[in-house]
């Protein structure tokens, strides 16, 4: 009898792939199969609200469910400034 350590026998405890569908969870990429997602007019008024109270790019992009990279370009793109991108900290201000 063969002993095979790739487990293609009938017995096999091969990984079965993941049938979860919809929005992903906790540890869960999201498939980004047909480009980019578009901006609602919600979360273009949420962005702005949260740019304007100061909230950083982590927070952004946590509660609009986005890459921290999509809301810096749309944040660019409509003229916003997101906390602690493209300035110095306070902390080092003094020094230049």
């Amino acid at each position: 009898m063969a002993f095979s350590l790739f487990g293609s026998g009938a017995g096999s405890n091969k990984a079965k792939k993941s049938t979860t569908k919809g929005t992903p969870g906790v540890g869960q990429a999201r498939v980004n199969a047909g480009g980019p997602r578009p901006w609602s007019q919600g979360e273009l008024r949420q962005l702005r609200t949260l740019c304007k109270q100061g909230a950083s790019l982590r927070t952004i992009s946590l509660q609009l469910g986005r890459s921290s990279e999509a809301v810096l370009a749309k944040a660019q793109e409509e003229q916003l400034q997101v906390a602690g991108v493209g300035s110095p900290s306070p902390r080092f201000a003094n020094q230049f």
